[in-house]
């Protein structure tokens, strides 16, 4: 086994010590260490212009404060010896006035790990780990759930509960909270990129005419008014790999779309483009105003890497005028545009099935993949 740094940290960092937690507390402790040793070495490297591996680990000659030895950084920072967290001194506080830059989220580096809100950038934008959480959470209390009302399910990912039970009730408001959050931060996202077309071409956005045309959540269950057998009910219409195609003259519907019925914007791929479209009666009628909201993966995305490189896919995207902008060429190899169905024959077959009507179609010229 390599005993390069690289390799230590996959090793005390990735695999870890599971079935030891003797082994799993120093591996959490000497990850720490590393990273307390890298932070003198380049400060080194700054005040002495030499390279980080012409400098050895204990060799800070010209710094008064010499590098600890593991155990005297053990004693230092740690809660006790059977603690994982590592406590540090914050060096000073101060008050700093009139004072209108970014603050970056100081736990996440990556300069495309971020959103920014109010002048103030933070990690994990969306709702996407906030939902899956919840969803984690609430298996576990449909587990039981399912004893107390006596249903029984053939796959554990399938675990209910009645709807007006007080555990069916704690799950929908956990789910609305997700949902609400993901609406606050599509809200940020758009205030920000108004603010970088306006920084670029020196227009205000309302001048550029950079209005929301629809926002709307993906896998959420609602409750709504639908006929059944004639008569019309209140129903829990869960929407999953699909979005809401309400036709015109629904009440759901905000004034402004009442005459044109819902927008439904269609996603195919960063290469390919989107469709806008609009709901339908028909929709209403066979699918509980229910259309497809994007045009589906044919791969997953480890089989979409495994077929081409990240880097490879945005020259050739530049070439076709698309600029890409990617935190990570793994990232952007899974979103290449053979991984998705042809949106022109996906769009094609919702106009005939009558769920939805098309609109236009959007050509890509940018994409952000973060």
């Amino acid at each position: 086994m390599s005993s390069k740094e690289r390799n230590i940290r996959r090793l005390w960092g990735t695999i870890g010590y599971e079935y030891n937690l003797k082994r799993s507390l120093l591996a959490s402790h000497a990850l720490q260490y590393l990273n307390y040793k890298n932070v003198l070495l380049a400060e080194e490297s700054v005040l002495t212009s030499k390279s980080l591996k012409q400098l050895y680990v204990t060799s800070f000659k010209f710094r008064e404060v010499q590098c600890k030895t593991f155990e005297e950084f053990i004693l230092s920072y740690a809660l006790n010896p059977v603690s994982e967290i590592i406590w540090d001194e914050i060096d000073k506080i101060e008050e700093i006035k009139n004072f209108d830059e970014y603050v970056y989220d100081f736990t996440v580096e990556h300069k495309d790990h971020n959103f920014i809100a109010n002048n103030f950038i933070v990690g994990n934008c969306g709702s996407r780990g906030f939902g899956h959480q919840i969803a984690t959470d609430y298996l576990k209390v449909f587990d039981q759930s399912m004893k107390k009302y006596n249903i029984q399910v053939n796959d554990r990912e399938l675990s209910c509960t009645p709807f007006s039970s007080e555990e069916g009730q704690k799950y929908f408001k956990a789910m609305a909270c997700a949902a609400n959050m993901a609406f606050a931060n599509r809200q940020v996202i758009l205030h920000r990129i108004r603010e970088g077309f306006e920084k670029i071409f020196n227009k205000k956005s309302e001048d550029m005419e950079m209005n929301l045309i629809y926002d709307v959540a993906h896998n959420i269950a609602k409750v709504e008014k639908h006929k059944i057998d004639g008569k019309m009910k209140d129903l829990v219409v869960h929407r999953k790999g699909s979005t809401r195609a309400f036709p015109p003259g629904h009440e759901e519907l905000p004034s402004i779309y009442k005459k044109t019925g819902q927008p439904i914007i269609i996603g195919g791929s960063m290469e390919t483009g989107s469709f806008l479209l609009s709901g339908t009666e028909k929709a209403m009628q066979e699918t509980f105003g229910s259309t497809a909201h994007g045009s589906g993966r044919t791969m997953s995305r480890t089989q979409a890497k495994k077929q081409v490189r990240g880097d490879k896919l945005q020259k050739d995207m530049q070439n076709r005028g698309i600029y890409v902008k990617a935190a990570s060429m793994s990232g952007l190899a899974e979103e290449a545009g053979f991984a998705y169905k042809d949106i022109n024959e996906v769009v094609d077959s919702l106009n005939k099935a009558g769920i939805s009507k098309p609109v236009c179609s959007f050509k890509p010229i940018g994409s952000v993949k973060g």
